[in-house]
Order: structure tokens, then C-alpha cells, then sequence
């Protein structure tokens, strides 16, 4: 005897998550698979019997618990010849690993699937805002996922069986995804000539982000006053060289560079000082 449920998510996504049908007095369970699970029930009394089906969403997964009307099954006793019996389901598991458990926004993540008594089939990547499904080879399937939410998230690795001979299976991992750590360095040299400083910035961040936008924010202070403040844009490595010339005369010079940081890193700063020519 078997029970199939279905699943329908109001923004025709798939759901994540598994089936849960109780009769007889016993919970069966089986995970969702395109929104669909089919379980295997037990041989029950003969009599009449309550049958409830339910959805419990995976940890984290962005769906909501939902429960089937209570439906009646009434059992008679029969008269049957003897038939061979069903075949066996191979049962199996799947676990899940990242790469890294705090990645960064615009980054990526590399997630490998491991499915034990699988044959064939493939596996179902699912996060808050993607889902890839990638086939299994030697009972492993991988993938790269670019992290475009902030916070907290769960991702969701489902068998896919090739078919019904095999159970599907479920695993859950979970990333936090933050704004990329950002370092601003800087030199300088004072030219006597024109009263000028001669800056070389630069802006890196965590895991290898490039910057093809943005500015800098340089700000000059002679003797402790500022002398001048201006927005200088940066090439796409980061990068920023300008000359200021034509300062007031000054013993030294301070110079502050900010980075205000972009959708996906956070802001920093640096300052360094160099002698002037003034006596």
C-alpha cells in the first residue's frame, strides 16, 4: 500500500522539505521530490482508519507547514492468491558540504553533494534565491553558488532518484553571508615643487572582489587644517594616483583616504603623514 503527496507553493517554486503521513497509529515520512512524495505503508487491520498528510518545510527553507484534509481508508478482508513479492526500495542518504561556512556577498560557495546507495539519478541544489540541479557521478554531485542574499541561509541538497527503485534523500547546510571586509592602503611623497603630494592608493577585500566602480575620498590636512578635500574615482583594480599641487605651505601634511564601502563591501579608511617644507 502507498500514499502519494503533493505539495503546491503559492510562487511555483518547488518546496523543500518532506512529506509526513500518519495511519494506523504510525508517522511515515519521505522527502519531497518536484514537490511530490510517494511512501510505502504498512499492511493495516482490517476496519476503518483515519490517513493525515502533512508538510514540514527543511530548516530554513522559505515555505510554510501546511496539513491535507483528514482522509477515511476502510480495509476489508479478501480472498487473494498468492503473488510474488514487491520489490525493496533502496534506501539512501545524502549529507552535504560546503566550502566555507561565512561567505561573502557577490562571492560564491562550493557545495558537494554525497549520496550513499544511489545509482544514478541527480541532486537538487536549493537556497533562499537559487535553485541547480546537478547530475551524480560516482555518488557525488557538485556545484558553485553565488551568494545575492545577506544573513543567515540554509541550502538544501535533494537525491533525485533515476527511478522508483531508489528512496530520494535530504540534507541541509547552512552559510552566513556578509559584506566583504575591505583594507584601503596608501603612499605619499611631498614634491617641493609646487608645493605638491603625490598619492598611490589602493582598495582590496576579501575573497578577491574587484572594484570597476567607485570613488575614494581624499582628504589633505596642512598643519593640522584641512587644505583641501576631493572624491578621486578608482580603476577597476582598486587603484588611484593623483598629484595635488599648489598647497599652502605646510611642515606636514596628513593625508586621509575613505573607501565608503558598495552593495557588497564594507567602508575603510587610512591616513599618513609626511614632512612639508615649511620652517
Amino acid at each position: 500500500m502507498s500514499a502519494r503527496v503533493t505539495v503546491t507553493a503559492l510562487n511555483r517554486d518547488f518546496p523543500v522539505g518532506q512529506a509526513v503521513v500518519t495511519a494506523g497509529g504510525a508517522t511515515f515520512r519521505a522527502p519531497l521530490v518536484d514537490g511530490s512524495a510517494t511512501l510505502s505503508l504498512p499492511a493495516l487491520a482490517v476496519g476503518t482508519h483515519a490517513v493525515t498528510a502533512a508538510f514540514e518545510p527543511a530548516a530554513g527553507a522559505r515555505f510554510t507547514p501546511s496539513a491535507a484534509e483528514t482522509q477515511t481508508l476502510v480495509v476489508r478482508e479478501v480472498a487473494v492468491s498468492p503473488t510474488a513479492a514487491p520489490p525493496t526500495t533502496r534506501l539512501t542518504t545524502t549529507t552535504l558540504a560546503l566550502d566555507t561556512a561565512l561567505g561573502h556577498l557577490g562571492g560564491s560557495v562550493s557545495v558537494r553533494a554525497s549520496v550513499t546507495g544511489a545509482q544514478g539519478g541527480g541532486v537538487r541544489i536549493s537556497t533562499g534565491w537559487e535553485t541547480v540541479t546537478t547530475p551524480l557521478v560516482n555518488g557525488v554531485a557538485t556545484a558553485t553558488i553565488q551568494l545575492t542574499a545577506m544573513g543567515t541561509s540554509h541550502i538544501t541538497a535533494t537525491y533525485v532518484p533515476a527511478d522508483s527503485s531508489t528512496a530520494p534523500s535530504i540534507a541541509t547546510a547552512t552559510i552566513r553571508v556578509t559584506k566583504a571586509l575591505t583594507t584601503v592602503t596608501m603612499k605619499g611623497k611631498f614634491r617641493k615643487m609646487r608645493n605638491s603630494v603625490d598619492i598611490t592608493g589602493a582598495v582590496s577585500a576579501e575573497g578577491g572582489l574587484t572594484f570597476c566602480t567607485g570613488r575614494m575620498k581624499v582628504t589633505v590636512l596642512a598643519d593640522g587644517k584641512r587644505a583641501l578635500k576631493v572624491q578621486v574615482p578608482m580603476n577597476c583594480s582598486g587603484k588611484v594616483r593623483r598629484l595635488f599641487a599648489g598647497l599652502r605651505p605646510a611642515r606636514k601634511y596628513t593625508v586621509i583616504a575613505a573607501y565608503g564601502g558598495s552593495p557588497t563591501t564594507q567602508p575603510a579608511t587610512t591616513r599618513i603623514t609626511m614632512k612639508g617644507a615649511r620652517r
